[in-house]
């Protein structure tokens, strides 16, 4: 980790946990249940679910600030348990990860343009080529038409956000440009919803269109916030977490976007507040893993059924 990019996370980390978290009254969570915890307690890991598991890679283990871990984990939803797997190569957090045919693809992240992918079906990693740039981190990512988008991301020396757009394509082993997006920032979320790439951050939802190579905006999202997870359910992205950009309060919000109606609507609170979390869905169930609060790093998991 670099110094540049460890004084810039402490400074932010500083600010979010001298912050009182949640969002007012206690909410009923009747839609969401508590899940065994992960073994490893962290937040800003990236992960995927592949054949009925979520996988978990990498992070951030704060307080220590710099402790970055190539903790590898996956989590069986049908009996409830955590198991540990063959440790990413490279330690990091804030990168981007996506699935695609089953592998797990690792991106980027803090000052790294590495990329490695894993087969369950070896439990193997095996490296992959690299970025075109160094996208230093907090970057958002999501699978779109059997590729790996980079959208995204802070840069550590300047200390700021970018517009870039990159694809990987697993087919020829590369990278290629896409259409910068209209706005720039970092600590976002995305996911794709029928061959449309939806990143929400700030206040802002843009949808990117592969056929046409364009970014449009959508409605705006109701709670404005950095450092969200999301995760697509039924045909609707839902957006949990994350921490507001004015007050950096850290947020148990989730809110739920209709691409075909392109409006939001509010949906339960988690039960945890948090930032940097992991989600992913499994047989219409939308797990959330770790993050981190006023107290540090987590490892807790709750999981939501509308």
């Amino acid at each position: 980790m670099s110094e540049a990019l460890r004084r810039f996370h402490l400074a932010y980390t500083l600010v979010i946990v001298a912050c009182s978290s949640g969002t007012g009254p206690s909410s009923t969570y009747d839609p969401w249940f508590t899940r065994s915890p992960m073994l490893t307690p962290r937040a800003d890991a990236v992960g995927g679910v592949v054949d009925g598991n979520l996988y978990v890679a990498g992070g951030c283990c704060f307080p220590p600030l710099n402790e970055t871990v190539r903790a590898f984990e996956s989590y069986d939803p049908a009996t409830n348990t955590w198991t540990t797997r063959a440790p990413m190569p490279t330690a990091r957090y804030g990168a981007v990860a996506g699935v695609i045919n089953g592998i797990l693809y690792v991106a980027g992240g803090a000052d790294s343009t590495k990329v490695e992918a894993y087969d369950p079906a070896t439990a193997t990693w095996t490296t992959k080529a690299a970025t075109r740039h160094a996208w230093n981190g907090f970057a958002t990512g999501a699978v779109l038409d059997g590729m790996l988008y980079i959208i995204g991301g802070l840069d550590f020396v300047s200390i700021k956000s970018l517009t870039s757009v990159e694809a990987y394509d697993p087919v020829s082993n590369a990278w290629a440009p896409k259409a910068s997006m209209p706005i720039s920032f970092a600590y976002g979320a995305a996911a794709a919803i029928n061959g449309i790439l939806y990143v929400a951050a700030g206040n802002f939802l843009l949808a990117y269109d592969p056929a046409t190579d364009t970014w449009t905006t959508k409605a705006s999202m109701p709670t404005a916030r950095y450092g969200a997870a999301a995760a697509v359910m039924n045909g609707i992205l839902y957006v949990v977490g994350g921490w507001t950009p004015t007050d950096a309060v850290v947020l148990r919000v989730v809110e739920a976007y209709d691409p075909t109606t392109d409006r939001w609507t509010s949906k339960p609170d988690m039960p945890t507040a948090r930032y940097g979390a992991v989600a992913g869905v499994v047989n219409k169930t939308l797990y959330v893993a770790g993050g981190i609060d006023r107290s540090g790093a987590m490892a807790v998991v709750e999981a939501y059924r509308p």
